[in-house]
């Protein structure tokens, strides 16, 4: 089974949060909000059941039919402190303890609790010629169905010795069982159903193969909110949306590589629900197909009910009550209302034992267009996102479910009034947004230094990457965030300089970075994993390269943008990103282009980059990183 990648979330992450702040900036200047990046850390394992086996290297061909099934399972948990208040920072409030590290005296923020549960099962026929000898060549044709939940639960608790007696999640299907949330508290489900035919040829323990596939998806997520203000008000989004695509692919006993190609369509629906308003709607319910529309059932319907049939996925009752004039004293508003279309292509690499441990690495792009109806702010919104994503991730019950995550988003926006006899302005916006992501359990201290090495490989800045830690520490699960946003008035600037100076005279500014780097007292560590001389050639020719590229799509975004082809603008963003990331001559050599580019003032500089650390047994690590 083709694995999700985390391509869809962040399109609709940060779709929201981009129409959220929007209306935040003046009219020529815009820059985007953080992405926001909730991996699930879920991973999946195919395993064959073979209709016989042989102890001989060399047999005859035969032909048969047999049924196969799959299945996978990944369960874990991470604790996370909760980002405590500024003022509980202060010196006085700090202690270092036995094993050295400086933590809170009292940490009254609590911690965050996320618990992930993935399981999927699936079954199907498999028809070949196959040889009973492991050295004969066989064919196979195989046709598959799965079915798939992943539930991921985020809750508050006040003492980390809470997170071990936490009852098993559970869906708020009453106020009461509402009242034991806390503020923020999350719970997400996923119900995914796939099909999938595939035809293969093998020999010995080599296979390769093709495989047609199309995935049905639904998804509830409820978030709590302020229970202060409002203890029984909840926001609920419901999505559905449906895929189909292919892949080929190559094995060789239990490690593989693909390549895919995807097309997905989503559409997702935001409530507001108070489960305390007593006030009924009337909603007319059609029990059968084909029904006249004076023979349906009218039912007065008070917010608790709506918000059940929501949950099951009905969602007729909860567009009645938000539709009726005063909505908001029904207990039902809506949020907005998402169409997204989403196309992909990837390629993956990785290595399985089913359920004990498994590892993969996966790179591509992605381009989506979301359509959105923000109620709240009384706007429409069109989102173009090109994505350049890299990321890996492991998973079992051997492995420590780690997931690091690399990825640039260009995008552009346009946001319109809702009511088209409005006077407000049309707003067009663009920016560019990267994001490092990187999540553990069972870290040390010596592992997370291990790993801002590896982020200092990516992107230069060594001094704000350094931390005074212990090696031998144990810090639980481990969180690091990098985040990059480029305004609009920097990539207008980028784009300008790519069209004053010409592709040797680009290029040269990184070969130049680099070349003064390897003229000095360096350590292959803290740009290479390999050793000293291979490393020296192999970064200066991809740092050549990578900055050709970043050249090429900075060029190619002038001419669109001039075109107002915004898609193709968009495309071209993220073939610029995946040069800038390349590696750190390349980030450092372009994000220094911006250095002096001014944005609308101090706190919102045309540039910003931020870093967050955070873990289960570790204070807030935040730094804002200058350009330089």
């Amino acid at each position: 089974m083709i694995k999700k990648s985390l391509i869809k979330n962040f399109i609709v992450a940060v779709t929201s949060s981009l129409l959220i702040t929007v209306k935040s900036f003046g009219a020529d200047f815009w820059l985007p909000a953080q992405i926001v990046i909730q991996p699930d850390g879920s991973l999946t394992h195919n395993f064959p059941f073979p209709l016989e086996k042989t102890d001989s290297m060399m047999g005859t061909h035969g032909f048969g039919v047999w049924p196969n099934v799959t299945g996978s399972l990944n369960i874990f948990k991470r604790v996370i402190a909760v980002d405590p208040k500024p003022e509980a920072l202060k010196p006085e409030n700090m202690v270092r303890d036995a094993d050295g590290v400086m933590r809170l005296k009292n940490n009254r923020a609590g911690y965050r609790v996320i618990q992930h549960k993935n399981w999927n099962i699936g079954g199907g026929l498999t028809s070949a010629i196959f040889g009973s000898g492991m050295l004969l060549p066989a064919a196979t044709l195989t046709l598959t169905g799965t079915y798939g939940r992943n539930i991921v639960a985020s809750r508050w608790i006040k003492d980390f010795r809470n997170a071990k007696h936490l009852p098993k999640p559970k869906i708020p299907r009453s106020k009461q069982d509402l009242s034991k949330w806390h503020e923020d508290d999350f719970l997400s489900w996923t119900s995914t159903k796939d099909i999938a035919f595939a035809a293969g040829a093998g020999f010995g323990p080599a296979a390769v193969g093709a495989t047609l596939m199309g995935t049905s998806t639904f998804n509830i997520g409820i978030k709590k909110l302020d229970k202060s203000k409002a203890p029984y008000d909840v926001e609920v989004t419901m999505e559905r949306a449906k895929g189909k695509g292919w892949n080929v692919n190559a094995s060789v006993m239990i490690a593989g590589a693909a390549y895919s190609k995807m097309v997905d369509k989503a559409k997702s629906w935001t409530y507001h629900f108070d489960l305390d308003a007593k006030k009924k709607a009337k909603v007319k319910f059609f029990p059968a197909k084909g029904m006249k529309p004076w023979e349906g059932i009218t039912v007065d319907l008070d917010a608790l009910s709506i918000y059940k049939e929501f949950l099951a996925g009905n969602l007729v009752p909860a567009n009645v009550a938000a539709a009726l004039g005063n909505a908001k004293s029904f207990g039902v508003h809506q949020i907005d209302e998402t169409k997204t279309r989403t196309k992909t292509k990837s390629k993956s690499v990785g290595v399985s034992i089913p359920f004990l441990i498994s590892s993969n690495y996966s790179k591509g792009q992605s381009f989506s267009v979301s359509n959105s109806k923000h109620l709240d702010e009384d706007t429409i919104g069109t989102t173009l996102l090109g994505v350049y994503n890299k990321e890996y991730e492991t998973g079992g019950w051997l492995s420590k479910n780690a997931q690091r995550t690399r990825m640039f988003s260009g995008n552009y926006q346009k946001v319109a009034p809702l009511d088209p006899n409005s006077n407000d302005p049309v707003m067009r916006r663009y920016s560019g947004s990267y994001k490092y992501v990187y999540i553990r359990n069972k870290v040390d201290g010596k592992k997370l230094k291990k790993e801002l090495k590896y982020l200092e490989r990516k992107i230069g800045f060594q001094n704000q990457l350094k931390i005074d830690i212990p090696d031998k520490i144990k810090l639980g699960t481990i969180q690091i965030e990098l985040d990059l946003r480029i305004s609009n008035i920097a990539t207008d600037h980028l784009m300008n300089m790519a069209q004053k100076l010409s592709k040797s005279q680009f290029v040269n500014l990184g070969m130049t970075d680099a070349k003064q780097f390897f003229g000095g007292d360096w350590k292959y560590l803290d740009v290479c994993m390999n050793r000293r001389l291979t490393c020296q050639r192999k970064k200066t020719t991809q740092t050549k390269q990578a900055m050709e590229k970043a050249y090429n799509g900075l060029r190619e975004m002038y001419e669109h943008k001039k075109k107002l082809d915004y898609k193709s603008f968009v495309k071209s963003f993220a073939k610029f990103g995946e040069g800038l990331i390349k590696n750190r001559f390349t980030f450092k050599t372009i994000l220094f282009l911006t250095k002096n580019v001014k944005g609308d003032s101090k706190k919102n500089p045309a540039t910003m980059m931020n870093l967050k650390i955070s873990g289960t047994s570790l204070v807030p690590i935040k730094r804002d990183i200058a350009i330089y």
